[in-house]
């Protein structure tokens, strides 16, 4: 992008995004002080509906049991009975069905109601239907044996009814054993809830979740939705879809001394007008301040892009070797200095190239110098390679001298004895098993001192450099016969056992004798007396491997010291014959194991 439209750009952002940002910010707030006083109203709301239902119902119960108060039942005659239901019918319009019961619940006296279909004689009170009147007998709860008590039955919508019915039981304060029974309609409430609802829906639920009463538009309150919520708290707000995905906020408040809840809920789009006037507003603001920033814009681009032009192609010039190009210098600016820095880097660059190609030929000369100092120090360092890997095939080849000699003593000390008895016995009957013996420890020292021999001869039969196919299992056994002698010196105890008879490899056999040799000796210097080293071998894809487990190693340093060296000439002698010996990482005096892998010959 270029300068100028990045400038009007960034102009542009800079105007905008405050206003965006403001904006977004604006409408957040605006939208969660909406729903703040909304769910706040909503909560007072269903608080102050369930406190006007619990005083209603209190007046209710508080007149009727003084109406029962102020009559002995019990010694009233049936036409004092009927008058005494008929005076408490009248009393509420609200009251539907009154009936005298006894202990048991048993009606004795006929129940006082207007039958549907009849013209009211008793005054604004509900029609009831012989349905009606069942559904009553059946919700009436059982009298309490407690005179003077009142017993709250569980509220229901009779069918036909204008709203929720509650069914209520007086005991008599006599103790007569009769009791009052009403069947209580709740149109009061449904009418304050009416009042109330306006653009929202209010809702009476009882204590299963069902609807008893709503008011306002149907559809928000579902009692699937809310039932949940129901029996969590005395006060709760809480948001949720409808099954016609209409987003919904809601509270929920408990009817004090009741096991029903007021729930009013509303529309969660009504707070979106507020949010919508402050995007409109924004947008309009935001296109004012973007109009007027790329106004501005255009006008400061014009004022920077000119002299950058200008130095651009004098940075041209000079990058094409013109080191005399310079730029006028006009104005104040910071262009301006910018223009001066120019001309003096022009007139710098212009001296330094004289300097440089004057320097240029003194580093060259130096370079010749270090060249021929490198390489003189690397034919240093190759002789000194070269006698440190003599020294170990010397060190190398004294360890198997001296497991020969060790390994001879034995075989020596048999053949002496068996000539000393044919010196003294002649030619009686055992000489032919004696000279046996004798031939079979003479033929074991020459296979010592031939093994020997071929791993102490430089550069083996065919010369330094000859290679043939090597059973690399069989050098070993060969290796570990001839320096068996030290570990057992040492208290070691060696374990050959490899996966496969044979595990060939191209190399020198004699070289490869004495790197195992060196290997092996410098394994003895860092075993701990009285350990185990354990070598297992086989074929692994197309390589043949050898591992070396040494059970405990010593944690002197001194002694890794002085195996060092002999690792590392066995890992040269390996290098040559493209296998490699992996070391082991690890804490000094635990185990470890060392791991030889070379390529696989498949060659007979």
């Amino acid at each position: 992008m270029r300068l100028g439209l990045r400038i009007v750009f960034f102009v542009a952002l800079c105007a905008v995004l405050p206003v965006l940002g403001l904006a977004a910010s604006a409408s957040q707030v605006a939208r969660v002080q909406a729903e703040t006083q909304i769910v706040d109203f909503q909560v007072e709301a269903a608080r102050s509906l369930g406190a006007v239902i619990t005083r209603q119902l209190a007046d209710t119960e508080r007149v009727l049991v003084q109406q029962v108060a102020n009559f002995r039942l019990d010694t009233a005659s049936d036409e004092a009975r009927a008058s005494f239901l008929v005076a408490t019918y009248r009393l509420f319009p609200e009251i539907s069905i009154a009936v005298l019961l006894d202990g048991d619940g048993i009606e004795v006296s006929p129940p006082l109601y207007q039958p549907e279909g009849r013209p009211p004689e008793l005054g604004d009170h509900d029609l009831v239907s012989s349905v009606r009147l069942e559904r009553f007998r059946a919700a009436v709860p059982a009298p309490s044996r407690t005179p003077g008590a009142v017993v709250v039955g569980e509220p229901y919508r009779p069918e036909g009814a204008a709203a929720a019915v509650l069914p209520l039981v007086f005991t008599s304060p006599w103790g007569d054993g009769l009791a009052l029974a009403v069947e209580l309609s709740l149109a009061p409430v449904a009418t304050r809830m009416s009042d109330l609802a306006r653009d929202r829906e209010i809702a009476l639920l009882g204590a299963d979740g069902d609807v008893l009463l709503r008011a306002g538009p149907l559809g928000l309150v579902e009692p699937e939705r809310v039932r949940a919520f129901v029996r969590e708290a005395a006060e709760v707000d809480f948001r949720y879809a409808t099954s016609a995905d209409v987003e919904v906020l809601a509270a929920l408040a408990r009817v004090p001394q009741h096991d029903w809840a007021v729930v009013v809920a509303e529309p969660a789009d009504a707070v979106a007008a507020t949010v919508h006037q402050i995007q409109l507003r924004t947008w309009y603001v935001g296109a004012v301040a973007l109009l007027i920033a790329g106004v501005g814009g255009i006008f400061l681009t014009r004022s920077i892009t000119g002299p950058v032009v200008t130095l651009r192609d004098a940075a041209h010039a000079v990058g094409r070797g013109d080191f005399a190009r310079r730029t006028p210098v006009e104005g104040h600016d910071e262009l301006t200095e910018l223009a001066a820095a120019f001309n003096r880097m022009s007139a710098s660059l212009e001296q330094n190239a004289a300097d440089l190609a004057s320097k240029n030929q003194e580093i060259e000369r130096f370079n010749l110098e270090l060249q021929a100092r490198v390489e003189q120090r690397t034919a240093q360092l190759r002789e000194a390679q070269a006698r440190l890997v003599q020294s170990g095939q010397l060190a190398a080849v004294g360890e198997l001298s001296a497991g020969l000699a060790h390994e001879l003593n034995n075989p020596l000390a048999g053949i002496l004895g068996i000539v000393q008895i044919l010196a003294m016995q002649l030619k009686d009957g055992p000489e032919a098993a004696l000279l046996r013996s004798a031939e079979s420890e003479a033929l074991r020292c020459k296979d010592i001192v031939g093994n020997l021999l071929r791993f102490t001869r430089p550069g083996g039969p065919g010369g330094p450099e000859a290679e043939d196919v090597v059973d690399l299992a069989s050098v070993v056994r060969d290796v570990l016969a001839l320096v068996g002698g030290p570990f057992r010196q040492r208290g070691v105890l060696v374990q050959l056992a490899t996966s496969e008879p044979s595990m060939p490899m191209r190399g020198n056999a004699s070289q490869l004798g004495r790197a195992l040799g060196q290997l092996l000796t410098s394994l003895r210097t860092v075993a701990r007396p009285g350990s185990a080293l354990e070598i297992t071998g086989g074929t692994v894809g197309h390589e043949v491997e050898l591992r070396f487990l040494l059970r405990q190693t010593v944690g002197e340093t001194d002694d890794w010291r002085a195996a060092s060296l002999g690792f590392w000439v066995a890992r040269q002698v390996f290098q040559e014959h493209g296998a490699i010996l992996e070391e082991p990482v690890g804490e000094r005096g635990e185990a470890r194991t060392w791991r030889l892998r070379a390529p696989r010959c498949e060659e007979a």
